[in-house]
């Protein structure tokens, strides 16, 4: 995700495209739902939901107040997808070293 702007105008759409999955796999497995977003060469959690709790008519305000934020590592995502406003920026010129 891009901000919490983003995750909040994302959680009604996505809510609605993802019941029908949980509902098919719900005795099998539950889906889960992380909203992370990448800033430099951090990687922060916004929340994460299980099953039936990322549904209930509320879940949005269970979102963290603050963010988790912790150090990343630069991996082949950032190497393939430079351009993107999440990537880390590679410090060596060999695209296959990570």
């Amino acid at each position: 995700m891009k901000d919490r702007e983003q995750i909040r105008e994302a959680f009604p759409v996505l809510q609605k495209l993802l019941r029908p999955l949980q509902d098919v796999c719900a005795a099998k497995a539950n889906i889960t739902v992380a909203f992370i977003t990448f800033e430099g060469d951090q990687r922060c959690s916004h929340g994460m939901f299980k099953g039936e709790e990322f549904f209930e008519e509320n879940a949005i305000s269970d979102l963290y107040e603050e963010p988790g934020c912790r150090p990343r590592e630069s991996s082949v995502f950032d190497d393939a997808y430079p351009n993107d406003p999440w990537a880390m920026k590679s410090t060596h010129d060999d695209p296959w070293i990570v």
